[in-house]
C-alpha cells in the first residue's frame, strides 16, 4: 500500500510589533513585492518599469474604470485592448425598422422593442441599415452583479442601437448607442466603437446616487452579426491586473503594482454567469491564440498571466497543458506565467495548466511583512500558505512570490483583500515583465526566448531556506539574479542553439522530471540506482553541423547526505542523451519526508558565482509503520510554528476501511488554531479534524 498523509497546520494569530511611522510611510505592505527583488531592481533601473511589455490577463475581464488601472504613468490607456472568450457579454443584433408614430420615431426588432430620440446619436451613420439589441438585467440573475445600474431591481432593459460610420480614412466601422440609464430614448445615450480604437467605454446609470457596477467595453463581429461586451462581473481579473501592473492604485501615490508600466490586454476566458467564473477550453485556446497575434501584430513581448487553473492527475497531459506547451514551442516570444493551484498541502498537486512544462508555475509565498501587515501574525520566517499547491513527479511550482495583497477590484466589489496562487501568480508576472523589458530594451535588443526566461528564473531563484524543494520548486523569485543571469545566457550565445535540457525518469514517477517516491512497503536501497535521461532541444533551425559540435559538460552537486550519484560529473555531446544514476539511503531513517536536489553546474566555472543549468529534485517518504504489535496505532508529537506546518506519513495497512484522527494541544501550546487534514498518495484531502483551540484541548474524527 502507498503511504497517506497526514497534515498538521497551526496557525497562531497576534497582534505584531507595530511599525514605525516612517516605515510605515514608505511601503505598502498590503502588496509586497520586495521578497521577489522588485524594490532593488527598479531602484538600480527605474526606466525599466514594464512600458515595452503589454501583460495579457487571462481571467474574469479587468475593470479598466477603476483607480490604479485607469492610466500608465505617461498618462495614456493602461488596459490598450479587451477581448471576452468566454461569451457571457455575447449579444446577437437583429435589424431595425423606423417607425413615425404619433409622438416621434422609434426603430423597433421584431418584436417591437425599440428606442426613441435617436437622430442626435447616430450623426454620420449610413442611413440604410440600423440594428438592435438588448441587455437584460435579468440575465445577470446567476451572476455576482445582478442589478447593472444600481437601482434595487434586476428587471431592467437597456436597448443598444448599432450602426455603421466612415472613419477619417474613409472605411466603415461599427458604432454603438447604448441607452445607459434603460429609459427607451437616446438623447442621453452613450456611443462607444471597438475599444481598441479609442478606448471608449460606458457604465449603466441608475437613479441619483445610485454605485455604478461595470465599466463596459465594446466589441462588433459583423459577420456573426454578434456585439461582444466586455466587463468583470467576477472581480478576480480586475484584483489581478492591479498585482502585476497597477499605477497609483486607489489615486493613492506609491502604491502600485508590480510592473506599473506595463500596459494590459485583458483577455476574458471565465463566464461569471456561472460559479466561480468557469471556463472551457476553447476559451483558452483562443485566448492565448490571440495573445500571440496581439504580439505578433504589434511587434511588443507579450506575458500572459492566467490565475487560473483546475486541479489534475494528468500532470502536463491534459489538453490545456499540451496546448500551452506547444504555443510556447512555436512562439519564443510570449511568456506564460500562471498559478500552480490551490490544491495543497498534499503532494503531488499542481494544477492544469501549471503542470505544462513550458509554463512558470508560481506557488504562493508568505514573509513577516505581508503577515503582519494583512494579517496582524507576527510570523518569524517566510513560508508558503498551506493552500499553495506542492510538486511530487513534476519539479513544480517552478518558483514562488507572495500570495496576497489588497489590490484593485471593480466598482461593485467591497472587499480588495484576496490570498491564493492567483495573487502569486500576477506578482511574479509583473517581476518577469520588468525582466522582459530590461532585456528586449536593453542596448543589445535582446531577442525575448521564453524558455531561457523559465531558465533563468528558475535556477536564480533565491532559496528559502525554511522550504524544501516541494514547497518552494525553484525558490522564491528573485528579479535582479533572474536578469544578471538571463543576460549571462544571452552574451554566451546560449539562445541561438539550446531552448532546453529535457530530463525523463526511468524508474519511480516514470516520464516525468523528478525522482518521487512514495511507494511502500519496499522503500529504495541504498544501492537502486533511478535512472535519469538528460537530453538537449535545440533552438529550431540549428544545423546538423552545429549540433554535432554541441558540447556541455557539469559537476553534478547533491545538497543532501542521503542523496548520492553513480557518477559526480556528466556531458552531452551533440544531440545525443545521456544517463544520469542517482541514489538514495533513507535506511533507518526516522519517519518523515525527505527532500532534495541534485544541481548540475557547468565544468569550470566559477564556485562563488555559479548558477545551475539544471536540477532534479528527489524526494523520499518514510512512512510510520502500522501493524499487530502497535495494534495499528502511532503516535507524532511536535513543536509548530505560527503560519507554519508539519507533514506525518503512515501506512494503510490492505484492507483498512477507515482511520480515526485524534488531535491533541499539549499543555502550555499557544494557538488560536490548531488543524490536521488527511491526504491520500494522489493529494487529494480526505477530511480532517479540528480547530482546537485551548491547550489540553483534543478532537477527534
Amino acid at each position: 500500500m502507498r503511504p497517506r498523509l497526514l497534515f498538521i497546520s497551526l496557525l497562531l494569530v497576534a497582534l505584531a510589533a507595530a511599525a514605525t511611522a516612517q516605515d510605515r510611510a514608505k511601503r505598502w505592505d498590503i502588496m509586497t513585492s520586495h521578497e521577489i527583488g522588485a524594490d532593488r531592481f527598479k531602484a538600480k533601473f527605474p526606466d525599466f518599469d514594464g512600458k515595452g511589455v503589454v501583460i495579457a490577463v487571462l481571467d474574469t475581464g479587468v475593470d479598466m474604470g477603476v483607480e490604479g488601472l485607469k492610466v500608465l504613468p505617461d498618462g495614456k490607456p493602461k488596459v490598450v485592448d479587451v477581448r471576452d472568450f468566454s461569451t457571457e457579454g455575447d449579444l446577437y443584433w437583429e435589424e431595425g425598422h423606423i417607425n413615425p408614430g404619433e409622438k416621434g420615431e422609434k426603430i423597433v426588432d421584431n418584436k417591437g422593442r425599440g428606442l426613441t430620440h435617436f437622430r442626435k446619436a447616430v450623426e454620420g451613420a449610413d442611413p440604410a441599415r440600423f440594428y438592435l439589441a438588448f441587455i437584460e438585467e435579468k440575465s445577470f440573475r446567476d451572476a455576482d452583479v445582478k442589478d447593472l445600474n444600481g437601482d434595487g431591481d434586476s428587471k431592467d432593459v437597456f436597448g443598444v442601437l448599432i450602426f455603421t460610420v466612415k472613419d477619417d480614412q474613409g472605411k466603415m466601422r461599427y458604432v454603438a448607442a447604448v441607452d445607459v440609464n434603460g429609459d427607451g430614448r437616446l438623447d442621453d445615450g452613450v456611443r462607444v466603437s471597438d475599444y481598441w480604437r479609442n478606448h471608449e467605454t460606458f457604465c449603466m446609470t441608475g437613479p441619483k446616487g445610485a454605485r455604478r457596477q461595470l465599466t463596459i467595453a465594446a466589441n462588433f463581429y459583423p459577420a456573426e452579426k454578434r456585439l461582444s461586451l466586455h466587463f468583470d462581473s467576477g472581480g478576480h481579473g480586475t484584483h489581478v491586473a492591479g498585482i502585476a501592473s497597477g499605477y497609483r492604485i486607489h489615486g493613492q501615490d506609491g502604491y502600485h503594482g508590480v510592473a506599473p508600466g506595463a500596459r494590459v490586454i485583458s483577455l476574458k476566458i471565465g463566464n461569471n454567469r456561472f460559479a466561480g467564473g468557469s471556463t472551457v477550453t476553447e476559451s483558452i485556446k483562443k485566448a492565448l491564440d490571440y495573445g500571440v497575434h496581439y504580439a505578433r501584430k504589434n511587434k511588443v513581448p507579450v506575458v500572459y498571466n492566467m490565475s487560473f487553473g483546475v486541479g489534475s492527475e494528468l500532470e502536463t497531459r491534459s489538453a490545456i497543458d499540451r496546448y500551452v506547451d506547444s504555443l510556447l514551442a512555436r512562439n519564443p516570444g510570449v511568456v506564460f506565467v500562471t498559478s500552480a493551484g490551490n490544491e495543497g498541502p498534499g503532494l503531488s498537486t499542481i494544477g492544469t495548466p501549471g503542470a505544462a512544462l513550458r509554463s512558470i508555475a508560481v506557488g504562493a509565498l508568505l514573509g513577516p511583512k505581508a503577515a503582519s501587515a494583512q494579517y496582524g501574525c507576527p510570523l518569524a520566517q517566510e513560508t508558503v500558505f498551506s493552500f499553495s499547491s506542492r510538486g511530487g513527479e513534476l519539479f513544480k511550482p517552478d518558483i514562488v512570490a507572495p500570495g496576497s495583497a489588497a489590490s484593485t477590484v471593480p466598482l461593485w466589489e467591497n472587499r480588495d483583500h484576496f490570498h491564493g496562487t492567483s495573487m502569486a501568480s500576477p506578482c511574479a508576472c509583473g517581476g518577469i515583465a520588468l525582466l522582459v523589458d530590461a532585456l528586449a530594451r536593453d542596448e543589445k535588443k535582446y531577442p525575448i526566448d521564453n524558455a531561457l526566461i523559465l531558465r533563468a528564473v528558475k535556477m536564480a531563484a533565491r532559496d528559502v531556506p525554511t522550504l524544501g524543494v516541494l514547497d518552494e520548486g525553484g525558490g522564491a523569485l528573485d528579479i535582479p539574479a533572474a536578469h544578471a543571469y538571463a543576460k549571462a545566457l544571452y552574451d554566451s550565445g546560449e539562445h541561438r542553439i539550446l531552448r532546453r535540457y529535457r530530463i525523463i525518469n526511468r524508474g519511480p514517477a516514470q516520464g516525468y522530471e523528478a525522482v518521487y517516491w512514495r511507494y511502500t512497503p519496499a522503500l529504495p536501497r541504498k544501492t537502486d540506482v533511478m535512472q535519469m535521461v538528460l537530453a538537449p532541444e535545440f533552438v529550431k533551425g540549428v544545423s546538423a553541423e552545429a549540433k554535432a559540435r554541441f558540447y556541455r559538460a557539469f559537476d553534478l552537486v547533491p545538497d543532501s547526505d542521503w542523496i548520492t550519484l553513480t557518477k559526480p560529473m556528466a556531458y552531452l555531446k551533440g544531440p545525443q542523451p545521456t544517463m544520469l544514476g542517482i541514489m538514495v539511503d533513507v535506511e533507518g531513517k526516522a519517519p518523515g519526508l525527505y527532500c532534495g536536489k541534485v544541481q548540475a553546474f557547468r565544468k569550470n566555472s566559477d564556485a562563488k558565482t555559479r548558477v545551475p543549468d539544471f536540477a532534479i529534485p528527489v524526494s523520499v517518504l518514510v512512512p510510520h509503520r502500522t501493524n499487530a504489535f502497535n495494534r495499528g496505532r502511532f503516535h507524532a508529537a511536535g513543536k509548530v510554528g505560527p503560519g507554519l506546518f508539519e507533514r506525518v506519513f503512515f501506512e494503510v495497512p490492505a484492507g483498512v476501511q477507515a482511520v480515526t484522527l485524534k488531535l491533541r494541544m499539549l499543555e502550555g501550546g499557544k494557538a488560536s488554531q490548531l488543524s490536521a487534514a488527511l491526504f491520500d498518495p494522489d493529494g487529494m484531502a480526505r477530511g480532517g479534524v479540528g480547530p482546537v483551540t485551548e491547550s489540553g484541548d483534543h478532537t477527534e474524527a
